[in-house]
């Protein structure tokens, strides 16, 4: 089955779940993570300047197969976000069709 499963999670320890889903009524899984989960997933260091939100593109193995944090271009209003999103996911999409050659390494962006 081919498909794409979205979900949130907040890693900060403030983040007020119950109100979140109430504002914006997502229609996908919404709950947090500790920031140290969120480090260490993201191979984030104490060096590095991370902005929010942060995006993983994982693979049913669970391998990032990108990951784009909120200074990147990935996520400049100008240049189409979405269209952003829709590639990265025709590209997992594309590797998990039948048939196709898998990846054996994560790409981080």
């Amino acid at each position: 089955m081919r498909g794409v499963q979205v979900l949130e999670a907040a890693y900060d320890e403030g983040a007020n779940i119950p109100d979140f889903i109430k504002r914006f009524k997502p229609n996908f899984p919404v709950g947090t993570i500790s920031r140290d989960f969120m480090a260490n997933y993201a191979q984030i260091t104490p060096m590095m300047r991370v902005f929010v939100p942060v995006m993983f593109f994982i693979d049913r193995k669970g391998v990032i197969q990108a990951q784009y944090f909120g200074g990147d271009p990935f996520f400049n209003p100008e240049t189409a976000t979405r269209d952003h999103v829709k590639a990265e996911l025709d590209k997992m999409l594309k590797q998990d069709a039948p048939g196709s050659a898998k990846k054996s390494s994560s790409t981080k962006k």
